[in-house]
């Protein structure tokens, strides 16, 4: 079947490319490093839901990016290398084409989202942060964020970009429609915060 040979050569380009360990680096170490370094003074608790949802909502900005990068490249690569051509003679379908690299691309990006709940579950049992205060360990207030939050973010952003880079041939346009959904993200965000300090 097409879309799984696809889909089999997109994941293995996916995992050869340094782009994607680097986004992996940056969503596992950064809320490491948040974590390591929040201010306890106040006694707050750091691996508490509402600050891991911080922690993960900081994250997002750039996961947006890695988002962009990652789908971006599987929507436009064949065009900015010349072989788009080929594709278009290739006995496949653009079912086959687009779906098996936005179905690979999706799975890289889920694992790479895995990092900040790897993170921050990790720094839990850091011996030179026994000075914080930490909840107890519940893996539920990790998955939760993960599955109700990240995974249909991810969706809902992957499918827009890697829409606007299919259809353009640009990355330039996919990295705008990127910080669109930002602005909308922050729109949304600052309008729930402000409906719950009326309430």
């Amino acid at each position: 079947m097409k879309f799984v040979e696809i889909f089999r050569y997109e994941l293995s380009y996916r995992l050869r490319s340094p782009a994607t360990w680097l986004y992996t680096a940056l969503m596992f170490f950064g809320p490491i490093a948040m974590a390591h370094f929040s201010d306890s003074a106040n006694d707050r608790v750091i691996n508490a839901p509402l600050h891991y949802a911080e922690i993960v909502g900081f994250i997002g900005f750039i996961a947006m990016f890695a988002t962009a990068g990652i789908f971006g490249d599987a929507a436009t690569r064949d065009a900015s290398t010349g072989t788009q051509a080929l594709f278009n003679t290739a006995p496949i379908t653009k079912l086959d084409y687009l779906g098996g690299r936005f179905a690979a691309s999706f799975l890289v990006n889920a694992v790479v989202l895995l990092g900040p709940p790897i993170g921050v579950a990790l720094s839990t049992l850091s011996p030179w942060l026994t000075h914080f205060n930490w909840s107890p360990f519940r893996i539920g207030a990790y998955l939760q964020p993960y599955l109700i939050f990240a995974l249909p973010n991810l969706l809902l952003s992957a499918a827009v970009l890697f829409t606007i880079a299919a259809l353009t041939r640009q990355a330039l346009a996919m990295y705008l429609g990127a910080v669109g959904l930002l602005i909308v993200n922050l729109v949304v965000v600052n309008q729930g915060l402000g409906s719950d300090t009326v309430e």
